[in-house]
């Protein structure tokens, strides 16, 4: 899965700079091993403060503007949100930046379609204060102060709202992972419909929508998975 999220966003922004900040932890060097096998630079820190983690990792490489944290659970991560970000982040000066969906953080739904940027001198002023039990969600206290301490934006994605409760490819268990290849594979053994070509790894989240629609019992699993892990 981390192999398939890598080849997309390189093929999406192959310019742009992609870093994996993993842990130092034995268990992760099946990651590191991914990413060389990959030719994606890893940077391995801190296990349990993963925010002082992608701060040192800012540092190391020199990144001192924006950064776009990526979460690795996330398969089906829209490029077209990604450059939202982007644009975004350009039209106004902003601290943190990121999409919401029906007033909700979408990094705080299920779906899995969603990133975050971030300034790094946001990160920074996080990491001076921020305690052990808030470090492992990295952006949380940024977007939670918001507009006391940080520029915060949020970008509408309105769209989705009615699939809040029942659209879940976000991958944490077993059931998750049955789910999403279900909705992979179905796709390319049905085409994608209305004169949209499915290439590899990059569906449209209307795309994936309609699939999930049009398959009541993979609605089904992923509503009972949102109801055991409500964020």
């Amino acid at each position: 899965m981390l192999g398939f999220q890598l080849n997309r966003l390189k093929n999406a922004f192959p310019d742009s700079p992609l870093v994996i900040a993993t842990s130092i932890s034995a268990a992760d060097d099946a990651i590191e091993e991914i990413a060389t096998r990959l030719g994606v630079t890893c940077y391995r820190g801190d296990e349990q403060d993963v925010l002082g983690r992608f701060v040192n990792c800012c540092n190391n490489y020199h990144f001192t503007d924006y950064i776009i944290r990526i979460c690795g659970d996330n398969p089906f991560l829209q490029p077209e949100f990604l450059r939202e970000l982007m644009e975004g982040s350009v039209e106004k000066e902003v601290d943190y930046i990121s999409h919401a969906v029906n007033q909700i953080p979408a990094i705080r739904t299920h779906f899995g379609f969603f990133a975050e940027m971030v300034r790094v001198s946001a990160l920074e002023r996080a990491n001076a204060v921020v305690d052990m039990g808030d470090r492992e969600h990295v952006t949380s206290y940024i977007y939670g102060v918001g507009g006391e301490e940080f520029r915060v934006r949020w970008l509408a994605a309105d769209g989705l709202a009615p699939y809040i409760n029942s659209v879940r490819l976000t991958v944490d268990t077993r059931e998750d992972l049955e789910n999403t290849l279900t909705v992979y594979r179905g796709l390319r053994s049905e085409g994608a419909g209305d004169g949209e070509e499915v290439r590899d790894g990059e569906d449209n989240w209307r795309t994936i929508i309609r699939f999930i629609d049009g398959h009541p019992a993979t609605k089904a699993n992923m509503e009972r998975q949102i109801r055991l892990f409500q964020k």
